[in-house]
């Protein structure tokens, strides 16, 4: 199976959306792509802040929202 990477398809990654065939393959893929694990590793961290942040308070951002504050810092 080959999957063709973008932005998208590692947000997908990240958020847990690949089927579990796909979820290995990609895996697989980020630890012969290191500049592909950063981006994954970096999503992760800024997501687990965004998840914090709206948590304290009492908010559930939407996808939207989170993809804005990751892509602007706003």
């Amino acid at each position: 199976m080959t999957i063709t990477l973008s932005r998208n398809i590692l947000d997908m990654f990240v958020d847990g959306e690949l089927s579990s065939r796909e979820m290995e393959n990609l895996a697989g893929l980020l630890k012969i792509h290191p500049e592909w694990d950063a981006y994954v590793q970096k999503q992760e961290l800024l997501r687990r802040m965004l998840r914090g942040r709206y948590w304290c308070a009492g908010i559930r951002p939407s996808r939207h929202q989170s993809q804005k504050v990751l892509d602007h810092g706003t």
